[in-house]
């Protein structure tokens, strides 16, 4: 109802500082965060990705589902970051699959999502990101491919030990 004729930035500003704003409550803060899921403009709900993740309610993490397949790649990249660091282990197989974006920043955020939930089904996937020419791309693979408590990794990481990026290795 507060989105109905405010401006984009105004809506903007509005979902940054709910992302700032701890209840005591749970699910208080997220409850207010969700409507700007849906807005129409991608900043918003960008926005709306990152201050849904700053809230500490887990049990949000259904509305970011759609989000990982917005049409505007930086919605999807928030979203993931968000249901990584919320653990949103019931949203690994999209994650997984925002691990083959042509986008890099999409990579980039699932890659890290991914090790946050400990999605070991993106093993191979993330085996096969250590080749990326975008090192933070591999840093972050290697990072979750060393959370994921398996020996089946470890040759992988091992070729990421020995990358020429120090940030990687």
């Amino acid at each position: 109802a507060a989105q109905k004729g405010a401006t984009i930035e105004e809506r903007r500003e509005a979902v940054i500082a709910l992302g700032k704003i701890r209840s005591e409550k749970p699910g208080e803060s997220s409850a207010a965060v969700i409507p700007f899921l849906k807005d129409g403009n991608a900043l918003v709900r960008a926005d709306a990705c990152i201050a849904l993740a700053r809230t500490p309610d887990s049990s949000a993490v259904e509305p970011l589902r759609p989000l990982l397949k917005d049409a505007d790649p930086s919605v999807q990249a928030y979203a993931a970051w968000a249901a990584g660091r919320l653990g949103a282990r019931d949203l690994s197989a999209e994650l997984r699959t925002l691990l083959s974006s042509t986008n890099a920043d999409v990579k980039l955020m699932s890659s890290r999502a991914v090790g946050q939930v400990a999605d070991s089904a993106s093993i191979h996937t993330l085996s096969l990101l250590a080749k990326d020419p975008d090192w933070k791309v591999r840093a972050n693979a290697a990072w979750s491919l060393g959370k994921m408590k398996s020996i089946k990794e470890l040759p992988d990481l091992a070729v990421l030990g020995k990358d020429f990026h120090t940030s990687v290795r």
